[in-house]
């Protein structure tokens, strides 16, 4: 090949030709062209100190022309890029389009979003403030100031909250806010956090104010009190006082072939009461009684053993054997102003079934020891008093036995000819009394 091949070593609008390849067989032998140092891909451009060419592996860019890669201001396009190739999306970029983004081609081809305008702009907040239309950025102590979801959030472990607000409805294994944890079915304050759990339906917290409603039926284990209320009212046509059956917990899973339980509480438990109403025991009552307690543990022992394990939180109906001889009724205190002043007239009144005389009582100021009341009994005042009419004699006279009990006379046949002592009235008292003398008075 005889012609020349003339390379400009210079602008595109330079004139100047250093030379011709044609007498040279590699550019290292073109006067003035210094390749030290070059590498594969290395570029040739020129120095203005030297003035000369040179080999560099490096771009100044401050001085050197910029390097164009494919671009596009298009938001719904992305380049199309080979291996190691870059390119860039201009156009104004949003979460649903391909706009202000920086793209590379993968070993396969196909072009990854590695940055950009779009992303940058999302994160031009301080860490730990959660900011409208921007990535979510946590503080040097992994805090951001609040969480606003609005669907469904999912958590594999514990979520640890000073204020948890949810307005929807969500479904968490296990939770523990403050002092409260809840679990399954269970609310229950968390150990080493007391035993006291306020349900309070006020929103300046700890009120007597406000009303909780509970839908079905409530069901109370331990004991119950009501703490300076003025009014009860209830939709009960019976109220029963004294039941002679306990619900209780069962704590700790219980193994089949067993035959010890622990129980929330044994308080009112006895030997000789029969536990049902719980999968896992025998059918028979006798391999259900209860043959010991241990108020220490709060265990209870049957006389059988179990049939099939039993978990923990399970509940057992009770039913009691033993007569406590406790009475029944109704207490109530009230301040009585004519024996006394200020709080120190402060009295406990009774009134309901007395166990050991088996009859109603009434007492004004009543002693209660271990379910027992003991005291004065009271008057009782009320317009009539109705005996079944097959309990009476018709025009009989009532009376007194030496038991205190009110007894009656039979029915009167007909006047009697002569008596030892007729029922008359004490001058000036008309107080009833027997007399066996009897005058005409004063005329």
């Amino acid at each position: 090949m005889t012609s020349e091949i003339k390379v400009r070593l210079a602008d595109q609008n330079a004139i100047k030709v250093v030379g011709s390849l044609k007498n040279y067989t590699s550019i290292s032998d073109i006067p003035g062209v210094n390749v030290a140092g070059a590498i594969d891909r290395s570029l040739l451009h020129y120095n203005a100190s030297t003035q000369k060419w040179m080999v560099t592996n490096e771009l100044d860019a401050d001085i050197n022309p910029r390097i164009k890669i494919k671009r596009t201001t298009s938001s719904a396009t992305s380049p199309t890029l080979q291996y190691g190739e870059l390119g860039v999306s201009v156009g104004i970029g949003t979460a649903g389009n391909t706009g202000g983004r920086l793209w590379i081609g993968n070993n396969s081809g196909t072009s990854v979003q590695v940055g950009g305008e779009y992303y940058v702009s999302i994160l031009d907040h301080e860490p730990g403030t959660l900011t409208a239309n921007s990535a979510a950025i946590v503080n040097s102590s992994k805090y951001i100031d609040y969480w606003n979801v609005t669907n469904d959030v999912v958590v594999g472990g514990v979520i640890t909250s000073t204020s948890l607000i949810v307005t929807g409805v969500s479904t968490i294994a296990t939770a523990v806010i403050g002092s409260v944890g809840i679990s399954s079915n269970v609310i229950s304050t968390k150990p080493g956090s007391g035993d006291i759990l306020y349900i309070d339906p006020n929103a300046n917290g700890l009120s007597n104010a406000g009303t909780v409603i509970i839908k079905g039926n409530l069901q109370v284990d331990g004991e119950s009190s009501i703490i300076n209320s003025t009014s009860l009212s209830s939709n009960e046509i019976i109220l029963n006082l004294g039941d002679v059956t306990s619900i209780r917990t069962v704590i700790g899973n219980v193994s089949s072939g067993s035959s010890i339980f622990t129980l929330d509480s044994v308080v009112g438990v006895n030997t000789g009461d029969l536990i049902s109403n719980i999968i896992g025991l025998h059918p028979e009552n006798v391999n259900r009684t209860i043959t010991s307690y241990s108020t220490l543990y709060k265990t209870i022992t049957i006389s059988g053993i179990t049939t099939a394990g039993i978990s923990s939180g399970a509940q057992m109906t009770i039913t009691h054997s033993y007569d406590t001889n406790t009475d029944r009724g109704i207490s109530f205190e009230y301040n009585d102003s004519t024996s006394g002043i200020g709080y120190t007239a402060n009295r406990k009144g009774f009134f309901g079934y007395d166990d050991s005389s088996k009859k109603w009582t009434y007492i004004p100021e009543v002693t209660i020891v271990n379910g027992v009341v003991s005291g004065t009994r009271g008057y009782i005042d009320i317009r009539g008093i109705y005996l079944q009419s097959s309990e009476v004699n018709q025009y009989g006279i009532t009376y007194l036995d030496s038991d205190g009990f009110v007894n009656q006379t039979v029915s009167p046949g007909s006047g009697i000819s002569t008596s030892n002592y007729i029922l008359t009235t004490s001058p000036g008292t008309n107080i009833p009394t027997w007399t066996n003398t009897i005058d005409g008075g004063s005329y």
